[in-house]
C-alpha cells in the first residue's frame, strides 16, 4: 500500500528505529527493494532522484512504483530524493504521484535555503505531502579528491526547522554520498547535538557500506530514515558483469534484480 511518511518516521524516531530508503531507477530495481521488504515484513521508502526521474520520465517511474506498492503487503512511501530545482519539485508536488518529497537547498546560503524550503513546505502540506530538507554539506565521493564536508550546525538546525516547518531533516555529521572513502568518519557527537536541538526525524544520507553498529548508533540518536543508493547499485552492476554473456535481457536484468534484492534484504535485517 502507498502511504505517507509522516507517522512512519515520527514513530521510528520515537522508538529509536529507522526506515530504510532505497533509490530506484527502473522496473527491476523497484521490484528488488519492494520484494525484499515484503519478504522481511518491514515498511520501506522507495525513492528516485530528480536526475533519475528526468531520465526515466516522472510518470513512467512513478507508475511502476505505484503498481508495486498497491499490490504489496507492506507500507510503501514514494519519495522524491534530492530535488534541487524548485520548478521540478513543485511539479512533483502538483503531480500527486509522491507521498513525500525532498527539497535540497543545502548548497545555497542559509537564508535562501530557509526561504525556498518554507515555500516548498507550504505548497506540499496543502497537497498532504511530507517534506524532507537538508542543512549542512553532505559531501560526494569523487575518485581520490578530498570530499567537502560541512557539519550541520545544531543552532542553525533549530532556526531552520522553526522557520520552514519541514517534516524531516537530512543532516551532515561526516557522512558522504557514494562509495566509502578512507577519510569518512561519522561524528556521533555532532549528531547527538543536532538531535537534542530539534525533535523531528533526522535523515542519514550516504549510508551505503556503513556498519550495522553505525546504523544502530544513528537510530538511537534521532535518525529515522537511512538512505542507501551506491551499495545496491554495486550489487546490481556486479550481477550484470557476471552475466554479461546472457543472450536475453530478461536473464541479464533478472539476475541484477535478484542480486539487488538480496543486498536490500540483508540491510533490512539490521
Amino acid at each position: 500500500m502507498l502511504v505517507s511518511s509522516r507517522k512512519m518516521l515520527r514513530e521510528a524516531r520515537a522508538n529509536k528505529q529507522a526506515i530504510f530508503a532505497f533509490n530506484v531507477y527502473n522496473l527491476e530495481s523497484a521490484q528488488a527493494v519492494v520484494r525484499a521488504a515484503e519478504k522481511i515484513g518491514k515498511p520501506i521508502i522507495v525513492q528516485a532522484s530528480q536526475k533519475s526521474l528526468q531520465y526515466a520520465g516522472m510518470e513512467n517511474l512513478a507508475y511502476i512504483v505505484h503498481s508495486l506498492a498497491q499490490s504489496a503487503s507492506i507500507p510503501v512511501v514514494f519519495h522524491l530524493d534530492h530535488g534541487k530545482d524548485l520548478s521540478f519539485v513543485e511539479r512533483a508536488i502538483r503531480s500527486r504521484l509522491f507521498t513525500s518529497i525532498m527539497y535540497d537547498g543545502s548548497s545555497l546560503p542559509l537564508e535562501e535555503n530557509i526561504k525556498n524550503t518554507a515555500r516548498v513546505v507550504k505548497m506540499a502540506h496543502r497537497a498532504r505531502v511530507e517534506v524532507e530538507a537538508e542543512l549542512g554539506v553532505v559531501g560526494t565521493a569523487s575518485g581520490n579528491k578530498a570530499v567537502k564536508i560541512e557539519y550541520t550546525d545544531p543552532a542553525q538546525a533549530k532556526e531552520f526547522v522553526g522557520k520552514t516547518k519541514c517534516d524531516s531533516l537530512a543532516v551532515s555529521f561526516g557522512n558522504i554520498h557514494g562509495a566509502k572513502t578512507a577519510n569518512e568518519k561519522l561524528n556521533f557527537e555532532v549528531l547527538k547535538e543536532i538531535a537534542q536541538a530539534i525533535d523531528i526525524p533526522l535523515v542519514f544520507h550516504g549510508a551505503s557500506h556503513s556498519t550495522q553498529a553505525e546504523i544502530e548508533k544513528a537510530r538511537t540518536l534521532g535518525v529515522a530514515k537511512i538512505n542507501i543508493d551506491t551499495q545496491l547499485k554495486q550489487a546490481f552492476f556486479a550481477a550484470i558483469k557476471k552475466n554479461s554473456d546472457a543472450d536475453d535481457p530478461r536473464l541479464l536484468l533478472g539476475a541484477a534484480r535478484d542480486a539487488m534484492e538480496k543486498e536490500a534484504y540483508r540491510l533490512l535485517t539490521y
